[in-house]
Formats: C-alpha cells, structure tokens, sequence
C-alpha cells in the first residue's frame, strides 16, 4: 500500500511535527506501507526522515520558493512582487490540467505520486485558509479526484476563505472522502455552510507525537541550564500575521520588557520554530541588551524537542505547535495570538484563562497570567494533564478514520 501525505511545509517546527506524528501513527497501524511525503523543501525533509527507510519525499506540485509575502495575497502588491513565482504557478496548474486530463506521461514527481498513490492525505495544519494559497489547494484536490483517488484532509484548521469563492471551496470540500476537523470552529463552519456528510471532529495529529529523549536533546537541557526555574518564550515574526506594524512592535517590547524583568530571577530562553522567529528573537535580544540563548528547534526532530519543553517550568508561546507540544508533556502554557485556532485549542485543554491577545498588547496583564501560572504551576500541569486525555482521544479518531476509508477503499 502506498500513502501520499501532501503540504509539509519543511521550515516550520508545527508542519515537521504533524508529519513526523502522522508517520508514526501510520507505520504502527500499517507497518508495511511505503510514504510518500510531498515536502515544499525535499533536502530539508529529507535530513528529518533519513533514517525511515518506509519515507520518499518528493517536491510539492506547486513550489513557492523565493516568495515576497505580502498580507493580502490576492492583491496587485501581492502579484508585483511575484511576478516569476507566480508566472511558475501558472505554467503548473496548466501543465498538470493537461497531464491528469489526458493521462500523458510525465517526469514531475508530485503528479507521479497522486497517479502511484492508493491513498492520499493533505496534512497543512491550516493551508486552507484566507492567509495562504487555499484555492491551489483546492484545485490540487480538484486533480486527486479526478483520478479516482480516496482523499482525506488529516486534522486540519479549514476557513474562512474569500466570500466569492465560498461556494466553489465548498463544493469542492463536499467531494473529499473524509474531512478530520481538528478544532471546533472548522468543524461548525464546513456544518455552517453545507458541507457535513464527510466531516469528523477530531484534534491535532500532534498531540500523539512521541518523546525522544535522544543525547543531543539531553545535551541541549544541559548546555541551556534548562530546570524548574527556566521559561521558554516563543516570539512571533511579523510575516503573514494579520496585525499592523505599530502593534507588532508594541507586542516586542512588551515581551522585551518582560524578559528584562523575569530575567532577574528565572532563567529565559528564546524558542525558534523556524528561520523566521529566530530573527525576531534576534532583535528581542537586543532590546534586553542581554546574553539570552535561542534555541533554534529545525536542528532537531519534533519529537526531540518534545522532551526538552518537558524540561522548562512554562512555555510562552505566539506560536500554536509550541503549546500544542509542550501540553502534551504537562507543561504549562501561555498563549499570545492572534488566529482562532490557537484560541481553540487554549479552550479544548481548559486553559482559555491563559490566552492572550498579541494585538491588544497589557504588559501588566501579561506578567500578572504570568505570575499566576507560576504561583500554582503544579496544579496548572495537573489539569493540563487531566485535560489532554481527551484531546489525544480526538487525535486517535484521525487514524481510525482513515482506516474506515482504507477498509471502505480496498
């Protein structure tokens, strides 16, 4: 058997976690499936899963390499700053219409793979959305379907989308074999508007990922003095975040000044998810004037890092798989966002009170949850503890779902 999991972004901790929490999931219930792992960067992904021989990763369908991201992205400012990625884009969607349409041959691997694939998985966390490309998205779902291909959309956050193209979005999410809605609002919203026989409550494939407390993660707690009095901060960079500059720089120097202030007694380490965030952990480390290490987490596997947050006294995190990772060991979480998904998830494990708005920035509520959490962390992790069992009651419904669908499919 052979499964495709489509949309690993590779640069970003969340997206290498999903995937590295779906293999796993997938390699026990079917040991003897080869992957395939469609990967917007192959080299990267590679290196992560050099040592699963049951993992190919091929390049996705549509490669946005080298794109200047813009806040709108249906916009002219968007499409002028773009022109060859987007003149690229062009050529693909016209190329693999003609491809699928009149099954020529063809040397382009992601189409080889929906054509070798007996099942096909998209795994984006939330592609499908206002903020990214949802509707090539969409059209590539348009092409699986074509080929006959059982399709599901594994645990993800899904809308709103353009109003104009609510109605084509919807038809066509109507078409999927099984839509695994990993929080509340995805769920309601597809309900909302039409599309409800195929869609299935369930939770983050990342709530089930394993710990791996390898030596490099080990050294890594030692080498950063990580212990009971140490708190991790994830910083946020700007880039497709709907927020306006002036309030994003208000949200760095409130986390700066933060830092400064927890710092005289507590050990602080900065959390990069990716190349991104580690930039603007760069810069809040020069606002504190300060030796602050940063921990860059694309040197190790999700699963390593995992065991690292179960080292940290508590995590403030602008970043959703952070949190996701870090409550799955127990460890208490702050949450400073902007998107719905990360408020749901905050709700699901019961810790809504600790959910904070990046664009309505308070330092003096900020630090008064943060004094709070630190007053009562032990009881705090005991109900994040209690909490989770149902969350990874969620996620195990992934895989029993697409076990429905292989079994339906056979």
């Amino acid at each position: 058997m052979k499964i495709l999991i489509k949309d690993n972004w590779a640069l970003n901790l969340g997206d290498v976690a999903i995937a590295e929490a779906m293999i796993s999931e997938i390699q026990s219930v079917y040991p003897d499936c080869e992957i395939m792992l469609e990967s917007s960067h192959p080299e990267v992904t590679e290196e992560y899963f050099k040592n699963n021989n049951k993992v190919r990763v091929i390049e996705r369908l549509f490669t946005l390499r080298g794109v200047t991201y813009k806040k709108n992205i249906i916009s002219l400012n968007f499409f002028v700053h773009n022109i060859p990625q987007i003149s690229r884009l062009l050529y693909t969607f016209v190329y693999s219409y003609i491809v699928i349409t009149f099954g020529l041959s063809t040397s382009n691997t992601a189409l080889q793979a929906y054509r070798e694939s007996d099942y096909i998985l998209s795994a984006g966390g939330d592609f499908l959305s206002i903020n990214y490309a949802y509707y090539l998205r969409l059209y590539e779902f348009y092409l699986i379907k074509k080929l006959k291909k059982p399709l599901v959309i594994y645990a993800q956050s899904i809308g709103p989308f353009h109003s104009t193209l609510t109605p084509l979005a919807m038809k066509m999410l109507s078409k999927i074999d099984a839509i695994l809605a990993r929080d509340e609002s995805t769920f309601n919203y597809l309900l909302n508007n039409g599309v409800s026989s195929n869609v299935y409550r369930t939770a983050d494939s990342v709530a089930l990922l394993k710990t791996n407390m390898s030596d490099r993660a080990q050294k890594v707690v030692s080498d950063m003095k990580i212990d009971d009095m140490t708190i991790g901060f994830v910083i946020r960079d700007s880039k497709q975040a709907s927020i306006d500059e002036a309030k994003y720089n208000e949200y760095i120097d409130a986390v700066s000044y933060i830092i400064n202030e927890y710092k005289k007694k507590y050990n602080i380490i900065l959390i990069a998810p990716n190349r991104d965030d580690y930039e603007a952990s760069l810069i809040v480390v020069g606002k504190t004037g300060s030796d602050i290490q940063v921990l860059l987490t694309s040197s190790y596997m999700p699963s390593e890092v995992k065991y690292i947050f179960s080292q940290l006294s508590l995590i403030v995190s602008s970043r959703m798989h952070p949190v996701i990772i870090a409550t799955t060991v127990n460890t208490p979480v702050i949450c400073i966002g902007l998107e719905f998904k990360m408020r749901n998830y905050m709700k699901l494990i019961g810790m809504e009170g600790y959910y904070l708005d990046m664009d309505k920035v308070d330092i003096y509520e900020y630090m008064s949850i943060i004094d709070k959490v630190l007053e009562n962390r032990e009881k705090i992790s005991e109900d994040i503890k209690k909490n989770m069992q149902q969350v990874k009651d969620l996620s195990k419904r992934n895989m029993q779902i697409l076990s429905d669908v292989i079994n339906k499919n056979k």
